[in-house]
């Protein structure tokens, strides 16, 4: 259970920045600065993104927009503007804690997208708005130690993003997060695989995703391939000293103070510690730090500090139960998400087959009742040919029969 939370310790500060979906080929004028308006506050306020943009369409404007932003304003009215919503809407939820009813959100932006296209249409700004969507579900299921649905998101993830990069980092970063789902559940060597792999694809090391990697790698090393504990530290103190910035720093400082826990330095772990509790924003962080604190006062004995830390808890920590309720709802959802899918891909591949025996069937019998009409016809001449001979025969031979009455008729009149 400690690897598990020294893993989401070391991941809590990195985050693929949010982007524009919109795929703009700017013409020499640029985009209408109306619509460029409307698509900026799409990703803010949907809602109202929506009934203004219904406003503009409806108006003189939109009829003097040329062929670009004509195309533009009929992408923000049908293409996107529904899952799009829908995602803002989930990042929306998400942010208040909402989880399932973030869940939904994404869920819903993934079927109005893979349902509205097919597969070989999602490319360029598809491929990427599908990515995001993937890996904000990707965030959503690791946060909630859901490692199989993280890998199977994060995993669809990656392969969009192979289709079109959001960013130089984007592959390297959803390899690393592949790369600590596995651990988690334990699949050592496919977690080496993809820990090695993010290295081998990231552009250059003077990145906070690099850095990250390097902690998450550290920690599995340690970990799994019993890797000196003064060197990891030393390579912990190390990356906080390369630390961009004070919330980079601390988070740092969080995962340093949690291994120096791991090796009972209390003391060491408690200076870390407190510098996290004290001066990160980030609510997660602070609970963590909380937590370790607690215990290290409770080790120590001094009941008066580990109380203060307890009471802090107290007003954040969810319940164990309440965690498994969240994790076994979102768990349902995606897995009903992916049923129903697999069965509208069955529906459709059966269409297909429908279509394709038909294909083949139909034309095979016309071909057939063709050559049996043929063949009635060829049997027809046929049999009027030999009917036709028959009479012929018939006349000649009673032309005969005649011609020898005639002749007997006439030798016996003589």
């Amino acid at each position: 259970m400690h690897c598990i939370v020294l893993l989401v310790i070391a991941f809590t500060v990195a985050c693929t920045p949010s982007a524009e979906v919109a795929e703009r080929g700017r013409n020499e004028e640029g985009p209408n600065p109306e619509l460029s308006a409307i698509d900026s506050l799409m990703w803010r306020q949907p809602d109202s993104a929506l009934a203004v943009l219904q406003q503009f369409a409806a108006s003189p404007k939109a009829d003097s927009l040329d062929e670009y932003n004509g195309h533009y304003c009929q992408l923000l009215i049908s293409e996107f503007l529904d899952a799009r919503a829908h995602y803002i809407n989930g990042a929306g939820y998400y942010e208040r804690d909402s989880v399932v009813e973030a869940c939904k959100e994404y869920l819903k932006a993934l079927e109005v997208m893979e349902g509205r296209f097919e597969e070989k249409d999602l490319v360029k700004h598809k491929a990427q708005f599908l990515n995001y969507i993937y890996n904000r579900l990707g965030d959503l299921f690791e946060d909630q130690l859901l490692a199989e649905p993280a890998i199977t998101c994060y995993n669809q993830a990656l392969f969009y993003c192979r289709r079109e990069p959001t960013s130089i980092y984007g592959i390297p970063v959803l390899l690393y997060r592949l790369g600590i789902q596995y651990n988690i559940i334990g699949q050592i060597d496919s977690a080496a695989f993809y820990y090695d792999d993010a290295l081998a694809n990231m552009p250059d090391f003077d990145n906070l995703h690099y850095r990250d990697l390097m902690v998450n790698k550290t920690l599995f090393d340690y970990y799994n391939l019993n890797y000196n504990s003064d060197s990891l530290i030393e390579g912990l103190k190390q990356l906080v000293e390369l630390s961009a910035d004070d919330e980079e720093k601390t988070t740092r400082l969080l995962t340093l103070g949690n291994i120096l826990f791991e090796e009972k330095q209390y003391d060491s772990s408690r200076v870390y510690l407190e510098t996290v509790f004290e001066q990160q924003e980030d609510i997660t962080s602070k609970i963590m730090a909380a937590e370790y604190l607690c215990n290290i006062y409770q080790i120590e004995g001094d009941s008066i500090k580990a109380q203060k830390y307890a009471s802090f808890l107290v007003g954040y920590t969810m319940s164990e139960i309440e965690k498994k309720i969240v994790a076994s709802k979102v768990n349902e959802m995606f897995k009903d998400y992916l049923a129903q899918k697999q069965e509208k891909k069955s529906e459709i591949e059966r269409e297909k087959s429908v279509k394709k025996v038909k294909s083949i069937i139909i034309p095979t019998a016309v071909v057939f009742a063709l050559g049996i009409l043929v063949f009635a016809k060829l049997k027809n001449r046929k049999l009027l040919k030999k009917h036709q001979e028959e009479a012929k025969r018939a006349l000649e031979e009673a032309g005969r029969q005649h011609e020898q009455e005639l002749i007997q008729q006439r030798e016996e009149a003589l």
